[in-house]
């Protein structure tokens, strides 16, 4: 069901951005077959919005995400657990998991894949079918070798669509 807001926020505000992603998400998404979009792009551009901007802008809220610490993340069924406990992600795949002590810092890794174009599309191609792509977000040490990720995981496109409305609710109900 469409977002519906009685006053946008501003659009320099975080709120007002996450805002206007939650409204063009759904807008695609009801579009569906009857219009030329894919509902696959608008996941991977509503996180432009949702992690790479505020990132940048909101530290202190991403920072909120500190206390939710990973007991143990070299245990990756264990450490999946936790991410599927606190994140609408049921379908996450850990490759790899190096430098990611908290949800703060696993924002942080989402956003750098997506900043620096380190994610892979696989599934069934060209669908719209949000379930049927899988998305592969990889991070690495900064001067390291291209190829030397040591943080990798993957989910579906559904999924990150869940996990960027968890995201903008936050932020939103943040006010930021």
């Amino acid at each position: 069901m469409p977002l519906h807001f009685n006053t946008l926020e501003s659009r320099s505000l975080s709120s007002g951005l996450a805002q206007r992603t939650l409204k063009n998400l759904d807008f695609i998404k009801n579009a569906g077959d009857a219009e030329d979009v894919h509902l696959v792009t608008q996941v991977v551009n509503s996180l432009l919005s949702l992690l790479v901007f505020p990132v940048e802008k909101e530290r202190e809220f991403f920072k909120g995400f500190e206390s939710i610490a990973f007991k143990n993340p070299s245990d990756l069924e264990g450490t999946k657990a936790q991410l599927i406990e606190h994140l609408p992600v049921p379908s996450v795949q850990i490759t790899s998991f190096a430098r990611c002590r908290n949800l703060s810092q696993f924002f942080k890794k989402v956003r750098n894949a997506i900043s620096h174009k380190h994610l892979e599309l696989s599934g069934v191609p060209d669908t719209r079918m949000l379930g049927e792509v899988t998305i592969t977000l990889k991070d690495r040490r900064q001067g390291d070798p291209p190829s030397a990720f040591d943080w990798e995981v993957s989910l579906t496109a559904k999924d990150l669509e869940e996990l960027s409305r968890f995201v903008a609710h936050k932020i939103i109900d943040a006010r930021l």
